[in-house]
């Protein structure tokens, strides 16, 4: 109990909560725009009240990032945060763009435009916000950056978007799918168990992709380094990845009842089958972070066209015969496919670094069943939603970290909690 508390203390008291927090507006913008271009192709009154719904949360949550921030640069920073300035005119940007939205969309629909009116007034707007917010950013000796800059980032990010192009189109095109399969109702479902089982991965994924690509990109040429930052990014994602996916695995049908409702239990099935994707998370996003620091982004593109591929031949039959558990299943043999391959391209990338993912899942996963098991036998025994679901976290909680120390994780605990104190373990020299 002791280290939960100090777990918690040191989220919200120690670490900066700004770096927890400025995910959600990011997310809620991309998926109001993504609900606005579906709701077009849809031509769906509910879907275009979920964007809407999504542009609110946007603001708020802007807002919301934007105070972490601040204080979190005074905090930890004394107030000369890394590109706070750049960060600042963007986060009021996003602000402005969210918050004008609402009387942008009822002016629209009022006048007759409709979703398309909506659609292109989002890109008009966005588009104005990227001039003025390039034109706020100071470039030190002229108002633009130099040749060499423009060369080195177009370069870079090219290289980015040929490899997680395809990638980012995996991770809309199943939505797509599975609505012009069996509908915008089995759609719904499958995609609140998507985002529902994405959302702890997503929070890791960041931190490989703003911590571990930079680190390994400064230790790319030391081959010994590099293979115990991977093994300890791997060692720590999995210690912490298990007891979230046993969560959502055991508590699903009592997770959607008590939070959104009794009709919306269909949504458990799917969700169930997609929180074993954190199988694979962590592996997935340490070898895209070893391929990006390397130079190597664009051969990203191949596991991404594959798993493209593999979802538009398999989503639609599997689909219409299982429903959205059929869709669910796909999703997470594509996820295992896709993660084998990376797995192959980071070994071409950097010879001399093996890829052992499943001796640090070994001991999370074995805590995690039996913390699992426990939770669902004792959960049968709840009175009530409330009552079983509050048994049932408080039981993965407090068992997972007590049969990890006790299957011999005590050195692995000890490590979280100083990396979570901001004590990183070291890294070999040489």
């Amino acid at each position: 109990m002791a280290f939960i508390q100090r777990v918690i203390h040191d989220l919200l008291f120690v670490h900066p909560v700004h770096t927890m927090v400025v995910h959600f507006p990011i997310a809620l913008t991309g998926s109001a725009l993504f609900f606005m271009l579906l709701a077009l192709w849809r031509r769906s009154d509910t879907l275009e009240q979920v964007a809407f719904a999504n542009i609110g949360l946007a603001a708020v949550s802007t807002v919301v990032a934007g105070a972490t921030g601040i204080l979190d640069n005074a905090r930890f920073y004394g107030g000369q945060a890394p590109n706070h300035v750049t960060k600042i005119i963007l986060a009021s940007t996003l602000l402005i763009e969210a918050a004008a939205c609402y009387p942008r969309i009822l002016l629209l629909l009022q006048q007759g435009w409709g979703i398309v009116g909506i659609a292109w007034a989002q890109v008009a707007s966005s588009l104005v916000s990227a001039v003025l917010a390039w034109r706020l950013v100071p470039f030190p000796g002229s108002p633009l950056p130099g040749r060499e800059v423009f060369r080195s980032v177009a370069v870079h990010t090219g290289r980015l978007f040929v490899g997680g192009f395809s990638g980012f189109l995996a991770t809309r095109i199943d939505n797509v799918l599975v609505a012009g399969t069996i509908g915008e109702t089995g759609m719904s479902f499958y995609s609140m168990a998507y985002n529902a089982s994405r959302l702890p991965i997503n929070v890791l994924e960041r931190v490989t992709s703003f911590v571990l690509a930079p680190a390994l990109a400064q230790i790319r040429g030391e081959p010994a380094r590099v293979q115990e930052a991977v093994n300890q990014t791997l060692r720590h994602l999995y210690l912490l990845v298990a007891p979230v996916a046993t969560l959502l695995f055991v508590c699903a049908p009592t997770l959607t009842a008590v939070v959104l409702g009794e009709r919306w239990a269909p949504l458990a099935a799917p969700l169930r089958v997609m929180s074993l994707v954190a199988i694979a998370a962590p592996t997935l996003h340490a070898t895209a972070a070893v391929l990006v620091s390397h130079g190597r982004a664009h051969w990203i593109a191949a596991p991404g066209a594959a798993l493209l591929l593999f979802q538009v031949l398999a989503i639609p039959p599997m689909a219409r015969r299982f429903g959205p558990i059929g869709a669910a299943g796909v999703d997470l043999a594509a996820t295992l496919l896709v993660t084998w391959a990376m797995c192959h391209a980071a070994r071409r990338a950097v010879a001399g670094v093996s890829w052992r993912p499943l001796g640090f899942l070994r001991l999370p996963a074995l805590a995690a069943a039996a913390a699992g098991t426990l939770a669902w036998s004792a959960g049968l025994l709840a009175p009530g939603c409330v009552a079983r679901l509050a048994l049932q976290l408080g039981l993965i909680g407090a068992g997972y970290p007590a049969l990890v120390w006790l299957l011999g994780g005590a050195t692995l605990l000890k490590e979280l909690a100083a990396l979570v104190r901001g004590r990183a373990p070291a890294v070999p020299t040489a």
